[in-house]
């Protein structure tokens, strides 16, 4: 993990001496939770049940996150979630985004570590009353003096922007799509057949259709697609293989349900081609049991939930990746 998750773990522990409550709920004031990978350092995970792997690589992973994204920070009864952003399995600079499920797919760099992302919330989020207003003001000046005591530096952007001078493309999520690329030789990336603009219109298409019960129409759209899927994998084919993520991560970020078992293969050769095997672990366990909503907490999870995934086949995903994953 980024060295502020740990840090922000720690101002939560001082926090919680001087209130009388649990390290995890310090800014539950305010609406703002601590969930995934923290569920792991609150001791949530002792006494939890072991299903599928998969579950709990699906804990508080929304229906628009990425395998990119990891959710660390949710704010209660909404679709605003905050986690870090790794565009490789084993980057530790502490990008965070933001989205808000509710509003569609879209994500934000909303700064270099999770300390920014508390203060973005705060700032543009927490609901401020006259009966609260001191408290986010003291709260900011807490969390600025530990940042300042720790030498974390706030409202950074060096490390964006070195990111946004490796992107390639900008895919539907907004956020970009960084792979290894020779600009010298122009190997490892090509522009999709077709523009954003004409993807979205043939996606459109296959909203609210059912593919068993109009597979005519279905096969129909599928035809559509086909030229574009197939170039994908031309390119993969001539080492373009940021092509194929880009494809598969717009298919993704359609929504569109029945187009799941079209973007895996899209995925895993993706992924398998840029060294992520993490990623295609995360990406076939999310799109096997894709849920909407926001309540995705693995252990609030209804009884017989996990009993049901724990029934599908495929269950070789590795425990090793479930806590980067969560």
């Amino acid at each position: 993990m980024p060295p502020c998750f740990e840090d922000l773990w720690q101002f939560c522990q001082v926090q919680a001496l001087k209130t009388q409550i649990k390290p995890e709920e310090t800014f539950l004031q305010f609406g703002l939770k601590l969930v995934g990978p923290y569920d792991v350092l609150a001791g949530k995970f002792d006494r939890a049940k072991v299903h599928e792997p998969g579950d709990y690589l699906r804990h508080w992973r929304f229906f628009y996150d990425p395998p990119e994204f990891q959710t660390i920070i949710v704010q209660q009864n909404s679709g605003v979630h905050y986690g870090y952003w790794r565009d490789s399995p084993d980057n530790t600079d502490g990008l965070v985004a933001w989205n808000d499920v509710k509003k569609g797919c879209e994500f934000l760099i909303v700064g270099e570590n999770i300390f920014d992302a508390i203060l973005h919330f705060l700032g543009n989020y927490a609901s401020v009353t006259p009966f609260n207003k001191k408290k986010i003001s003291d709260m900011k000046k807490l969390i600025s003096d530990w940042a300042q005591s720790k030498d974390i530096a706030l409202n950074c952007c060096e490390k964006q922007k070195s990111r946004k001078a490796q992107i390639v493309s900008k895919t539907f999520h907004k956020v970009g799509l960084v792979v290894p690329y020779d600009r010298k030789t122009n190997i490892g990336y090509r522009p999709l057949l077709e523009s954003d603009e004409k993807i979205r219109a043939i996606l459109s298409k296959f909203e609210n259709l059912n593919r068993f019960e109009n597979n005519l129409e279905y096969q129909e759209l599928m035809r559509e697609l086909q030229p574009i899927i197939t170039a994908a994998d031309l390119a993969t084919d001539e080492c373009d293989f940021g092509t194929v993520l880009e494809l598969a991560l717009d298919f993704f970020c359609s929504g569109v349900k029945s187009l799941h078992e079209v973007m895996k293969p899209l995925f895993f050769t993706g992924y398998s081609m840029v060294n992520r095997p993490q990623y295609i672990a995360i990406i076939k366990s999310h799109l096997d049991n894709r849920r909407e909503g926001i309540n995705l907490d693995l252990l609030a999870a209804p009884a017989g939930e996990c009993e049901t995934t724990k029934k599908r086949k495929h269950t070789h995903l590795l425990l090793p990746m479930v806590f980067f994953a969560m």
